[in-house]
């Protein structure tokens, strides 16, 4: 079996070892038919180096850079890191195109009051969200971002 995301959302199938996820997937730290692996940056296991690609938006743009870079041999963690990249990229160019928006007369108002705020909201959710599933050893991929992502991490 190979440690490479499937080609939609799920989770990894590998059988349930002692002490292993209470969550249902495997044990943690645990690729399908191997032995317990660490992230070559600061040791981690996979799922908390995962996770730690969607913290705040200051950190986890230099730790997904960190282990987008370093992890080649652990899918799971480099997967994250590139959706974590690529939604970041798509965030900033939103916001960017918002902004542009905000400078016309009449629909300034509306988007820096409103629209800028609830997107910056819904961003936040999704990360945490995100965060959540990469905890839960869960390949979890957002359409287009997910794919592109996907891309960037088989290279």
């Amino acid at each position: 079996m190979s440690n490479t995301p499937p080609s939609g959302p799920g989770r990894w199938s590998a059988p349930q070892s002692e002490g292993g996820n209470p969550t249902g997937g495997p044990p943690w730290g645990e690729p399908p038919g191997g032995p317990p692996q660490k992230t070559k940056f600061a040791g981690l296991a996979p799922h908390v180096a995962a996770m730690i690609c969607y913290l705040p938006i200051c950190f986890n743009l230099v730790v997904a850079i960190i282990f987008f870079v370093t992890e080649k041999e652990l899918r799971f963690v480099r997967f994250h890191a590139a959706q974590s990249l690529t939604l970041f990229g798509a965030y900033v160019l939103v916001n960017v195109g918002l902004a542009l928006i905000g400078g016309i007369p009449g629909l300034g108002f509306l988007t820096n009051t409103v629209i800028r705020p609830v997107f910056g909201l819904a961003c936040f959710v999704l990360y945490i969200f995100l965060a959540m599933k990469a905890y839960n050893n869960e390949w979890y991929k957002i359409p287009t971002v997910g794919d592109v992502a996907e891309r960037l991490a088989n290279q």
